[in-house]
């Protein structure tokens, strides 16, 4: 962490109308004094937008938290998603929970979390002299804005660091929770549970002055801190709260349809509950997220389905669309002057080793089997969207012995993509197995697999059909990052004593 009291604010030509602000491209870029910056009205807003571009703008040599750090590393542990290791082997490490306190990623995860939360700690001890500049109600907004960012971020990284909550009931040392402007201070590591219960505090903190600010899906929103706050709940198995957080998420949120979800998810829509969202110029071109699923000049060789998790679906089943066999970049962008164009969907399942998403996750602006291309890398990353919590409730309703109010729910999302979809009447631990294999096929790609790995206390199970096959038990040491090690060796009271095997 570093001793920086000067904040570097990317300004923005905004247009901003109520709490509602559009991502611009930037003017410029200028480096002001702490208390200078929150004396502006114009400043604050602007530090407020720098935020997010640390959350998901453009960052040259790795990409952005959340253009790259949560979703591609938390997608590389588990059996559906394949590591290709063709392009960027910077993600070999992380694939192969192989981390040691020298791993690049966990080196930038870390800065990349730190550099985030001071900005936020700023704002938060900056409150009288923001309600000066800009009135009461407005300093609340900011304040709660910078708080729930601050407790998603840390509740997010954490999980890497320690080990999953049911383990130990948290008690295992994850990261510092830094909630103070202090720079003489060298903090130490907090528990997974000291963690979580700090960010539900600040979530719920947070949720009444973010009333009425709910319109813009890539901004902080009541809808995403109860999808959060149901996250967590979930990993601490406390199925009533995630089910009721969960059901708050959905509030005013609506699936898209058959027709708009056939298009892939690479845009905000009725469903998006919390997006992060880059453009041609606040993307790092081969360092997001949406350039590693990307079937044309992308590094969609990297990261790629296993067929085995492709096998689970039905031929009536619209997801299929979504998978394209490797070899065929161009079926789904066709370029002019090449040859090949699109075939059906049955078409590509054939039995390959893995196949692209791209079908998921098509560049923001094209229009797949046209030759309407977009722009390599850009689109609105779907960090949180309505079908994971219809899904999460349907869990918690199983596991609670709902078997009613689950089926429904499995249901809404099934006949969305499925043709002539019949409603379950299992029940038990057969229904509950039904939905969490739905909930694989709903997600994949989208960066939750990790997440969904520790929680449900299985273990990693690699079978035949992946390159790296193993299996990892429950609670092994392997699925927990390092403190970096230059970390380490700044401040004492991080050495991580952890065992590396």
């Amino acid at each position: 962490m570093k001793k920086n009291r000067i904040l570097y604010i990317l300004l923005f030509t905004l247009f901003l109308g109520g709490c509602s602000e559009d991502f611009l491209v930037p003017e410029l870029t200028s480096k002001l004094e702490a208390d200078k910056v929150y004396s502006n009205a114009s400043s604050i807003k602007a530090t407020r937008i720098g935020i997010y571009n640390l959350l998901a703008g453009k960052n040259n040599s790795t990409g952005s938290l959340y253009q790259a750090g949560m979703p591609l590393c938390g997608s590389f542990v588990s059996n559906d998603v394949v590591y290709g290791n063709k392009w960027n082997q910077t993600f070999s490490d992380v694939a192969a929970l192989k981390n040691s306190a020298t791993t690049g990623w966990s080196a930038t995860v870390w800065e990349q979390t730190y550099g985030i939360t001071e900005v936020c700690n700023s704002i938060i001890k900056n409150e009288e002299n923001i309600e000066k500049a800009v009135g009461k109600d407005l300093k609340d907004f900011y304040l709660a804005d910078a708080k729930a960012v601050m407790a998603m971020v840390y509740s997010d990284v954490a999980r890497f660091y320690a080990n999953a909550y049911h383990v130990d009931n948290g008690k295992s040392l994850a990261i510092p929770f830094v909630d103070y402007v202090d720079y003489s201070v060298k903090p130490k590591r907090n528990t997974l549970d000291e963690i979580y219960k700090k960010s539900i505090a600040l979530f719920n903190e947070s949720l009444k002055s973010l009333q009425g600010c709910d319109n813009n899906q890539n901004y902080m929103n009541t809808n995403a801190v109860h999808a959060l706050l149901s996250r967590i709940y979930l990993d601490m198995h406390n199925w009533d709260m995630a089910q009721k957080e969960a059901k708050m998420a959905m509030e005013g949120v609506t699936l898209m349809s058959s027709e708009e979800y056939a298009t892939g998810i690479s845009h905000i829509s009725s469903e998006t509950i919390l997006a992060f969202s880059n453009t041609k110029v606040l993307r790092s071109i081969y360092r997001d997220f949406f350039s590693y699923h990307d079937t044309y000049d992308g590094m969609g060789e990297d990261l790629l389905i296993n067929k085995s998790l492709v096998k689970k679906f039905g031929s009536n089943d619209l997801r299929t669309a979504f998978f394209i066999q490797q070899p065929n970049y161009n079926a789904y962008y066709p370029y002019k002057g090449k040859d090949g164009g699109y075939s059906a969907a049955a078409g590509y399942m054939k039995s390959h080793d893995a196949y692209s998403a791209g079908g998921k996750f098509p560049r923001r602006g094209a229009v797949l089997r046209k030759d309407i291309q977009g722009d390599l890398a850009v689109g609105d990353y779907n960090y949180i969207r309505g079908a994971e919590m219809v899904l999460v409730q349907a869990e918690c309703f199983a596991r609670m012995g709902k078997n009613t109010e689950a089926q429904n729910l499995l249901f809404d999302i099934q006949k969305r993509s499925i043709k002539g979809a019949v409603k379950s009447g299992s029940t038990g631990d057969t229904l509950l197995e039904e939905i969490l294999l739905e909930k694989r096929k709903e997600l994949f790609g989208e960066g939750h697999d990790m997440r969904e790995v520790l929680r449900l206390g299985k273990g990693l199970v690699r079978d035949e059909t992946n390159v790296i096959p193993e299996t990892i038990p429950d609670g092994s040491q392997r699925f927990r990052w390092h403190v970096p090690e230059r970390e380490q060796d700044i401040n004492a009271n991080l050495k991580d004593g952890q065992p590396t095997k």
